[in-house]
């Protein structure tokens, strides 16, 4: 499972800067080694791991700030009840 999480990861960074070009140069790493992590032969070290989060991170972020909705939506009861709560601030 840890390696589907750092392929995933690193996937949605190469999103999110343009490719995996992008990502190897923001990473300062070979472009080989991104694609055996991708691949889920080994895994990256850690320092890549937290640099591809901290960009995942930063895009959800800036993301977030720019939804315009002032309360978070409703959404339906985990039991299936149909009973209406109101939304958490």
């Amino acid at each position: 499972m840890p390696s589907e999480l750092h392929r995933k990861l690193l996937e949605r960074a190469a999103e999110i800067v343009g490719g995996k070009t992008e990502l190897c140069r923001r990473l300062d790493v070979d472009r080989h080694a991104l694609e055996f992590w991708l691949s889920g032969r080994a895994t990256p070290p850690e320092y890549v791991f937290l640099a591809a989060a901290d960009l995942v991170l930063a895009d959800d972020l800036s993301r977030a700030g720019q939804d315009r909705r002032k309360q978070q939506r409703d959404t339906p009861p985990a039991d299936g009840a149909s009973a209406t709560r109101p939304a958490r601030l």
